[in-house]
């Protein structure tokens, strides 16, 4: 079973992104595979494989983390961090 969702749950630039990929893997108990499209260096980077912690917000910020290494197509419409 492979379900892709787009993190931010939405086409335009939002912070804090929606959570309800984390508890759909955490309710499925199923590891979450981060993957981002790298523009900047023309490659698919396959980031950590996340297992949902009992605490949503520290998983959200694993999430973070990674696609903080990645640069989008439209980096301006990318939001990881509040105030950004």
């Amino acid at each position: 079973l492979l379900l892709a969702l787009a993190p931010e749950g939405t086409r335009k630039a939002v912070y804090p992104w929606k959570s309800g990929f984390l508890y759909i893997a955490q309710t499925a108990r199923i590891p979450i595979q981060c993957v981002g499209l790298d523009y900047q260096k023309k490659t698919l980077v396959f980031g950590p494989v996340l297992t949902v912690s009992k605490d949503v917000k520290v998983s959200m910020e694993s999430v973070y983390s990674f696609y903080r290494t990645v640069t989008a197509k439209y980096p301006q419409q990318t939001i990881t961090e509040p105030n950004a």
